[in-house]
């Protein structure tokens, strides 16, 4: 018998965008990487930003240390990112070998905030030119856990993808909360991150995701915009039939990103994490067959091992 589904109103979403908005603030220190959208494989760092050292002995880099620093400014959530170079063994200080800069209107219908910090972003109506979207699909998935510092109650890590039409690229970042807001303006010393680079020959197996069929759903949707629903013992699956898929891909650090169509021209892209081995989170972000987003859900999914 199939497990029964309890549907609850939520809060109202100003409300939830006061109380889980402000979690994403802070500094953030992980790695990143960067994958090819028609093929799942890395893309290496370019050369302009990797270390002679590491040229001379045919040392590919395929990823860089991160840090991301947030701020809420009135109705924008300011967001600053430094890549950070390689070093040479445990050089003193670390170099940005790369910062951008970007602004979120997280009160935007295109903003819609999950738990924990987790949320989706991206355009309200995709822009088509030669078949393809141009514009960047965000999303964070977050979580509190333990952690091994006795003066520390609760960690929070994050996984966040960014899908880029424009470039045909997938930007993968793992981070840890490191402390509060300040600037940006401290940079990951030797040793500083304690998340390891992403090992591009594990990748999680479509089998490992299936025991994490049911769980918690929220959603938003455009046709009720000012509130989201909750969803118990149901399925992550959208509530129409899949057509062509575009990409299906596996990626390090237990991320999963899946972007497909409905028969009719409706589009949907999901990324996964399995957080831990007893814990899957999926954020959908759906648009209609107008290119106008129509509803996005966060999916949270326990087993117990």
């Amino acid at each position: 018998m199939a497990p029964e589904t309890r549907t609850a109103s939520w809060q109202d979403k100003q409300q939830w965008l006061s109380i889980e908005t402000p979690k994403i603030q802070g500094e953030w220190v992980g790695y990143s990487a960067d994958y090819e959208m028609d093929t799942g494989k890395v893309i290496c760092v370019p050369e302009k930003w990797v270390p002679d050292a590491f040229i001379d002995w045919d040392i590919l880099v395929k990823g860089l240390e991160h840090m991301t620093s947030a701020t809420m400014d009135g109705d924008l959530l300011r967001i600053k990112e430094t890549f950070i170079l390689p070093k040479v063994g445990c050089e003193e200080d670390a170099v940005a070998a790369d910062v951008s800069d970007y602004a979120i209107p997280y009160k935007n219908l295109a903003f819609v905030p999950f738990p924990g910090g987790s949320f989706s972003y991206g355009p309200e109506h995709l822009q088509q030119q030669d078949n393809h979207q141009q514009s960047d699909i965000i999303a964070n998935m977050a979580f509190f856990h333990a952690t091994k510092d006795e003066q520390k109650n609760h960690g929070l890590t994050r996984l966040g993808i960014t899908v880029s039409f424009a470039t045909q690229k997938i930007h993968l970042v793992k981070e840890e909360w490191n402390m509060e807001y300040n600037g940006g303006q401290s940079l990951i010393g030797c040793g500083g991150a304690s998340i390891s680079p992403f090992d591009d020959d594990e990748r999680l197996d479509p089998s490992d995701l299936l025991p994490f069929q049911q769980g918690t759903k929220i959603t938003w949707s455009r046709q009720d915009p000012d509130r989201l629903t909750t969803e118990y013992d149901t399925e992550a699956a959208v509530p129409w039939t899949v057509g062509r898929i575009e990409f299906d891909w596996y990626l390090p650090a237990n991320a999963h990103v899946r972007c497909f169509y409905g028969e009719d021209n409706r589009f949907c892209l999901q990324t996964g994490w399995l957080a831990t081995p007893n814990q899957y989170f999926l954020i959908s972000r759906e648009y209609d067959p107008q290119q106008q987003l129509t509803r996005a859900s966060w999916f949270e999914s326990k087993v117990d091992m």
